[in-house]
């Protein structure tokens, strides 16, 4: 049986619809079931295993909730300025990029595929670059600091820094899928847009904004 070209399309949709699927299964929903397993036992991370407690780690998060230094409220109120924050930055950034990447003709590929390797590197491979770049003593970054003649900073350990570095971090690997995302709607509008626009006298911010 020959297949029609629509329904040859269709066919090829749904293969790559099925691709997207597996990998929310795999590296999405998995770790999150799996996680969720965990927080009924006491696990132990080097064994892979742990006993069942059913609510008893919710119970030590409550009362730990109700003491005056709380992990858990401070891991909340971070968790709260990192959306504030780091989301609309990685928006920003992002919409900023793309705009940028409109303008440029030549290597416009390689651009925006060295925007978006960092968000489909590894997790683990980021973490261990960025810890060495934030390392007090032998770290990149401190290293020119101190070249410059600025104070060495302990990233990583300082409570008013920690929270901008690891914001910075997770800004910089996720950037990527905001900057194609951007990028593919601003391509979708026609230049005879722009053209007009300019022949009535638009200005760079109009054309933008409009």
């Amino acid at each position: 049986m020959k297949l029609t070209l629509r329904q040859r399309q269709v066919v090829w949709a749904y293969i790559f619809m099925s691709v997207s699927l597996l990998f929310f299964i795999v590296i999405r929903w998995y770790p999150t079931i799996l996680a969720f397993n965990i927080s009924f036992r006491d696990w132990n991370v080097f064994a892979g295993s742990g006993e069942w407690t059913g609510l008893e780690n919710y119970r030590d998060l409550w009362e730990d909730a109700l003491k005056p230094r709380s992990a858990v409220r401070a891991a909340f109120w971070n968790t709260i300025r990192y959306v504030a924050f780091g989301v609309p930055l990685q928006m920003v950034a992002a919409l900023g990029v793309a705009l940028l990447l409109m303008q440029i003709r030549r290597l416009s590929g390689f651009f925006r595929a060295a925007y978006f390797v960092p968000f489909v590197t590894s997790f683990v491979a980021v973490a261990f670059v960025w810890n060495w770049l934030f390392a007090p003593q032998v770290g990149l970054i401190n290293q020119i600091l101190s070249a410059l003649g600025l104070p060495m900073q302990m990233f990583l350990r300082d409570p008013d820094l920690a929270l901008p570095s690891i914001t910075f971090v997770a800004v910089w690997r996720s950037i990527g899928f905001a900057i194609i995302i951007f990028l593919a709607g601003l391509q979708q509008i026609p230049d005879m847009y722009y053209e007009a626009a300019r022949i009535d006298g638009a200005n760079a911010w109009q054309l933008f904004w409009r």
